[in-house]
């Protein structure tokens, strides 16, 4: 990676911490070595009697080949014999087939072992949510912004998302308890250790009291209670009871985590584990002592401070989670979203809301005045407020919109913290596109068709309720029935009157049945053929009224790109 250096462009904390993710492999103990600097998350491999223990797979595939061809000449003919996923995200697995093929799995030659709920987060959150999630996440990483002081430097956790080929190949031997396994001839121990995750897997070597923490240790940053991109709940209390437990009972003597660097001595592993948990649980405490006194989420970031002993810490800087986007969300999952006042109950509609504004405010002249002014004092995220206005109002007012984002440009390069920057920098490029757009680069697809084929069946046609047009069949019933021969499975969709109901079973009486293999199912997913064509090709049998199948695929809507979402500009 290029050196950072602190410029106008780039806040000097920022530029500090990026040096210090050169790419480097790290050992640790006797056996253990880790691969720091090759994408945003680090990889481990465990030398082991009978070949090597991968832990964890990297984001893509370019990535980890590269990782792949270190591994191979630091350790000449010792292939890989099984690997770890520590949790679901995919900067721990997408990359997975740069190390390994799944020939491989399916031969028996390597084993994979995660935690028993992985597939289901794989399927519920990042091919569930792919869309939005892929927008989101591609804001909070700065996929598609250049590599440089005005664009792009640091993940926070560790260097960008590249892009390239992304795949994922299925876990073949689960675990929901703490369980001792014999990999590639090496006895270690797999403990599920929920904290940043309900999935996390942590990989203990007890010969030599060494602790693999996936991501239930970021790193050194404080932790992210809450990501940008979106996530289900984290509840901060089960994570500082995981880390108690380490402390406390597991008490390993050194740890490696799968962002940042390992701690190599048991003073080391007892000071980080002892800030980290105290952070999280003061974020907590104090979160939840301002809600009791009936103060909403924008009011408790203004009182919470971190004691200057833990904001101080090595460990513990806001490169990743900060205070004022995690409180946030203590609170929604804590009581949810109402924070008491009746106005939000009912809210004007946004440019509803943007007209009475800047009608009261004195037109639209006034209001772009004001955000000069703010704008010519450095006060970047009030003019951007401002301006936020004018694009609700007009989305196509071409001036607001280069104003506004330049006033997210000026904030963005202040902030130490690389979410926060990526995310203004990438929303002001979405209002001021470049003239030639990489629409690969505006999205992180966090289900890709390699991803998808690794679901059962089921879960990709459930999948299609969430596209259903509801106000268009509010009237309509009917059952289609989908047998994927090669895979003695028959399941069905019903369309009732708005909803779209999956049966695991195809139900006796339906409408229609679709009769095709699990190879059209897959070009399905890679979007190399659709419905209608597969019909017309023979590749999809037809049994009932033809007639009734454009009507039941017309009532959904086709998936959208996350580069085609927008975020700030509607």
């Amino acid at each position: 990676m290029t050196k950072i250096e602190a410029t106008p462009a780039v806040n000097p904390a920022l530029a500090e911490h990026a040096a210090r993710f050169s790419r480097k492999i790290v050992k640790t103990g006797e056996r253990t070595h880790t691969l720091i600097g090759y994408n945003v998350a680090n990889v481990s491999v465990i030398e082991a009697p009978e070949g090597l223990i991968l832990v964890d797979g990297l984001a893509q595939e370019n990535s980890a080949r590269e990782a792949a061809a270190d591994i191979a000449e630091r350790f000449p003919g010792q292939p890989i014999r099984a690997v770890v996923y520590t949790h679901f995200h995919n900067d721990h697995v997408n990359g997975i087939e740069g190390f390994i093929s799944q020939e491989q799995v399916t031969s028996g030659a390597v084993e994979i072992w995660a935690h028993a709920d992985l597939m289901h987060f794989v399927t519920e959150v990042s091919a569930g949510m792919g869309p939005i999630m892929g927008r989101r996440a591609a804001y909070t990483f700065g996929a598609a912004l250049p590599r440089g002081p005005e664009g792009f430097v640091h993940a926070g956790l560790g260097l960008p998302h590249n892009p390239g080929p992304r795949g994922f190949i299925a876990p073949t031997h689960l675990i929901s308890e703490r369980k001792q396994v014999r990999l590639a001839g090496l006895d270690i121990e797999l403990i599920p250790i929920p904290s940043e995750t309900d999935d996390m897997i942590g990989v203990y070597l007890p010969d030599e009291e060494i602790l693999l923490t996936g991501d239930c240790i970021q790193g050194e940053v404080y932790p992210n209670l809450y990501t940008l991109r979106g996530t289900p709940y984290r509840d901060p209390m089960q994570w500082v009871a995981t880390l108690d437990w380490i402390r406390h009972d597991l008490r390993p003597q050194q740890i490696v985590p799968h962002h940042g660097h390992p701690m190599t001595s048991p003073e080391e592993v007892s000071d980080v584990l002892t800030a980290y948990r105290d952070a999280i649980q003061f974020t907590h405490d104090q979160t939840v002592r301002y809600m009791n006194q009936g103060l909403r989420p924008d009011e408790i970031v203004q009182r919470v401070h971190m004691p200057a002993h833990l904001a101080e810490h090595p460990w513990l800087g806001e490169f990743y989670g900060t205070l004022k986007h995690c409180i946030p969300a203590i609170y929604v999952g804590k009581v949810g979203w109402f924070s008491g006042d009746p106005v939000d109950l009912d809210p004007l509609p946004p440019a509803e809301r943007a007209r009475r504004y800047v009608a009261l405010m004195g037109g639209a002249e006034a209001v772009r005045q004001a955000a000069q002014t703010a704008a010519g004092e450095d006060d970047y995220l009030w003019a951007a407020e401002l301006l936020g206005l004018l694009v609700s109002l007009d989305t196509e007012d071409e001036a607001a919109r280069l104003a506004r984002a330049g006033a997210l440009r000026g904030w963005a390069y202040a902030q130490a913290n690389p979410n926060w920057r990526n995310w203004a920098l990438s929303c002001a490029m979405e209002l001021d596109p470049p003239a030639k757009v990489d629409g690969a680069k505006q999205q992180l697809v966090l289900a890709p068709p390699a991803v998808i084929n690794a679901f059962p069946p089921g879960n990709i046609l459930r999948g299609m309720a969430t596209r259903l047009r509801a106000e268009a069949v509010a009237d309509l019933h009917m059952t289609m029935a989908f047998c994927i021969e090669d895979r003695g499975l028959d399941h069905a969709l019903e369309l009732r009157r708005g909803i779209c109901e999956f049966h695991e079973v195809a139900p006796g009486q339906v409408d229609l049945r679709l009769r095709f293999g699990s190879d059209f199912l897959s070009d399905l997913v890679a979007q190399k053929v659709r419905w209608p064509e597969g019909i017309e090709q023979g590749r999809v049998q037809v049994e009932g009224d033809r007639a009734l199948v454009p009507q039941f695929f017309g009532s959904f809507e086709p998936p959208m790109a996350p580069k085609d979402i927008k975020l700030v500009s509607r």
